[in-house]
């Protein structure tokens, strides 16, 4: 199978014998058969959407998300949030900022967006990185930081 240079793929191994193999021969499955077939955690997926609305419009659940959660230094601390009232959630959505934040990109689509506030955009809207003491955290930092407190929650009310 000819993939494009940099295709990130999922291979399940033939054999697991890795004492005696040179090679190894395996299959490309899907990104879900780890999380499907043994309940394992396998990464976060990534969407490139062209507004902040169509992260919602494009979900690609049919029964939607069931939280949405916006990033910001202005949000609520995480250590404060209350992930209970989503009991049994299957689907969520985590929104990062740019340089200038959510707040940056709702300012960029005010035309299009129907919000007073960032906040009011989202069901969670929460501080994953206090006391950062800059003034942005760059994206590639913030995904780590804020997904490995915001994970251990959501596993806990739902079946992420």
């Amino acid at each position: 199978m000819q993939l494009e240079q940099g295709t990130r793929i999922t291979v399940e191994l033939e054999n697991t014998d890795f004492t005696n193999e040179k090679f190894y021969k395996g299959k490309v499955v899907s990104s879900q058969k780890p999380r499907d077939d043994l309940g394992l955690y396998w990464g976060y997926e990534v969407r490139v959407v062209d507004s902040l609305a169509k992260v919602i419009e494009e979900c690609p659940y049919e029964e939607g998300y069931d939280v949405v959660i916006g990033t910001s230094d202005k949000g609520e601390l995480l250590s404060e949030a209350n992930f209970s009232k989503f009991e049994g959630l299957k689907h969520a959505v985590v929104y990062f900022g740019g340089l200038e934040g959510i707040e940056g990109i709702i300012d960029e689509e005010a035309g299009t967006l129907q919000a007073k506030d960032a906040k009011s955009l989202f069901n969670m809207y929460l501080n994953t990185c206090p006391g950062q003491g800059t003034m942005s955290i760059r994206t590639e930092e913030a995904i780590l930081v804020s997904m490995s407190g915001i994970l251990p929650c959501l596993k806990k009310v739902g079946n992420i």
